[in-house]
């Protein structure tokens, strides 16, 4: 509103703007303005989805279900390896974009193996699966214990709150017993939901799923069936990024169609 001219700079396809105000109050007002919803209101619209539709070059991006028209996209990827940049790539982007990162070595690999989809059998209760924290727990010990401090810059995210809760509970507990040493703060900034870490990156992100009970296909749906949630998760990763969750439940909904097809599944 108060220029003449702008230029934006974002990703529609990285998290969705968050919405305070009432669904009935903003369809009301589409209505008495006769506007679209999809068109102009958060999460469909947002600053970005505005310039993009009013830029005079844009391009199209092919998604499972529909397309996608963006403004001038900036195609070249600087920050993952492989398998993080075939995710993100064709998760969000159609295989549009070309891959800037040079190979690299990471440590990870040659303590707990490639990035990799780390089955987990067993149900959860209010989206939390306990078999899931103990799993990460295994993994985490078997990074720490090497006392290499660059194996140490990890992620550790879900998609849903109450995952993310207790695994912020869990985890300092449990590794400040194994390693009294281990600065107990600096798990602080490393814990959350996905919105918690769009703009940020680390080189091992673990994902944790839960929502892996046959009451819980809505919760699956909400988390994978756009692209942007897994993108994010996905594209945090600049070395290694673990799946931990339930095969079976996950590999058929939305975007992660695409990821059981890069990530080999391995039951540790």
């Amino acid at each position: 509103m108060r220029c003449q001219h702008a230029i934006v700079v974002g990703d529609p396809l990285q998290i969705e703007p968050i919405v305070t105000l009432p669904r009935k109050l903003v369809e009301t007002i589409c209505d008495f303005f006769s506007v679209k919803l999809v068109d102009w209101i958060a999460p469909d619209a947002s600053v970005q989805t505005l310039a993009d539709k009013a830029s005079r070059y844009r391009t199209t991006i092919q998604q499972e279900n529909c397309t996608r028209e963006v403004g001038i996209p900036l195609l070249v990827h600087r920050r993952c390896q492989s398998p993080m940049f075939e995710i993100s790539n064709f998760v969000a982007y159609g295989g549009l974009m070309v891959q800037g990162t040079p190979p690299g070595i990471s440590p990870v690999s040659s303590i707990v193996g490639p990035s990799k989809w780390i089955d987990v059998h067993n149900g959860s209760v209010a989206k939390w699966s306990e078999s899931e924290g103990e799993i990460l727990i295994h993994q985490l010990d078997r990074l720490l214990r090497t006392g290499d401090k660059s194996v140490a810059d990890i992620f550790i995210i879900s998609p849903f709150r109450n995952v993310a809760n207790r695994l912020y509970q869990l985890v300092p507990d449990r590794i400040a017993q194994m390693y009294p040493d281990l600065p107990r703060l600096w798990w602080k900034d490393r814990i959350g939901t996905i919105h918690t870490f769009q703009g940020k990156e680390a080189s091992t992100v673990f994902l944790v799923l839960g929502a892996s009970g046959p009451e819980e296909e809505q919760a699956r749906k909400w988390a994978a069936g756009t692209p942007n949630i897994l993108n994010v998760a996905a594209s945090r990763a600049q070395d290694n990024f673990f799946v931990i969750g339930s095969y079976k439940a996950w590999r058929g909904i939305g975007a992660m169609k695409i990821v059981q097809g890069y990530l080999p599944k391995s039951d540790n």
